[in-house]
């Protein structure tokens, strides 16, 4: 938690909220604990917004300077392949194919910067969301938010499975915000723990916890 409140990575304090916030929701804490997370959650967004690393960052990727250089090369890799995957939504909605994404790039880079070329990322979109989306279309989305649905244990479930089905999830969420490789081994490896928790679960009959 250190490592990432002093990285100054957007992604890592996404990712940090978005923990925070299942924590919330899914914790059986009384109203008094949960209003102290709620409020350590807004300190954490407060924080996030008002330092001047992360907040001139977003406030130059609004404005018509911004340069790609070493400094901005991360953010201009999340417009530019955002860009090419939204394009690529619009003109086929049903996707382009498996290994299209680097094509769809060269086919539509040119409506967001016209300036040289500066390309980042344009095999694996630098997201596996972006990735399936720009190649997959509306099957891409669809596949994205069936396989969270269907593979999530439910919190209501007493499963020992469960917690680290939870793990595996998170993983594969961030995994994916940042990385767009189909063979990454790890990423197969928490997919597999995911499917087989879930596995596990439904072929073991466990209580359901009392609300």
């Amino acid at each position: 938690v250190t490592a990432m409140i002093f990285s100054f990575s957007l992604v890592g304090y996404f990712s940090m909220i978005i923990c925070l916030i299942y924590y919330i929701i899914s914790s059986s804490f009384n109203k008094g604990k949960k209003i102290l997370l709620v409020g350590l959650l807004t300190l954490l967004f407060v924080t996030i917004i008002k330092n001047e690393n992360i907040f001139d960052r977003i406030k130059l990727m609004q404005t018509e300077t911004f340069a790609i250089t070493s400094n901005t090369k991360s953010q201009w890799a999340l417009i530019s392949n955002a860009y090419v995957a939204y394009s690529s939504l619009i003109n086929n909605p049903l996707g382009t194919g498996i290994q299209t994404h680097q094509l769809n790039y060269n086919k539509y880079i040119s409506g967001i910067y016209s300036l040289g070329e500066f390309n980042v990322n344009t095999e694996d979109a630098n997201s596996l969301y972006l990735r399936l989306i720009s190649e997959f279309g509306i099957f891409g989305i669809c596949a994205i938010i069936s396989f969270y649905l269907f593979f999530k244990i439910k919190d209501s479930t007493k499963s020992p499975y469960r917690v680290l089905n939870t793990l595996a999830l998170f993983f594969l969420f961030i995994y994916s915000i940042r990385m767009g490789s189909y063979l990454n081994p790890l990423f197969w490896f928490f997919v597999n723990i995911t499917i087989v928790t879930k596995w596990y679960c439904k072929r073991l009959t466990f209580p359901q916890l009392q609300s």
